[in-house]
């Protein structure tokens, strides 16, 4: 599987330090027999494989406004918002998403205290 971004890059490692690489670089692939699974939010987990997180926050009834945070050791390394505004001269995106990785037996959640209910998470483990 060809990856983007800061899952491109040279390791999980350097990924994590902000590094991120300009060639293309074959990372390993989600389990394919667990492919992702749903996680909810302001719970915090631990992962037991390599893994990524991805995010996603729509905005509507009943949740005009949504933000999130994505965290990894006690650290913010993600965040989004989504706004659902129905006014005329007034732009807003009701959708956003955001990933970020995390490494094997790191502490990881995505926090919100804004539409928490706007917001669904999911969780890729890397294969063994």
């Amino acid at each position: 599987m060809r990856t983007l971004a800061c899952i491109a890059a040279v390791s999980l490692s350097t990924c994590m330090a902000g590094v991120s690489a300009i060639a293309e670089i074959v990372a390993p692939a989600p389990s394919a027999a667990a492919g992702y699974t749903r996680k909810d939010v302001n719970i915090t987990y631990v992962a037991k494989q390599d893994g990524f997180v991805v995010a996603k926050l729509v905005a509507g009834s009943p949740w005009r406004g949504v933000y999130a945070t994505g965290i990894v050791d006690g650290e913010p390394v993600a965040e989004g918002s989504a706004a659902d505004n129905y006014l005329d001269g007034v732009i807003s995106t009701y959708q956003d998403t955001f990933t970020f990785p995390v490494r094997k037996f790191s502490t990881w959640s995505v926090a919100s205290t804004t539409g928490a209910g706007g917001v669904e998470v999911r969780w890729f483990q890397f294969a063994k």
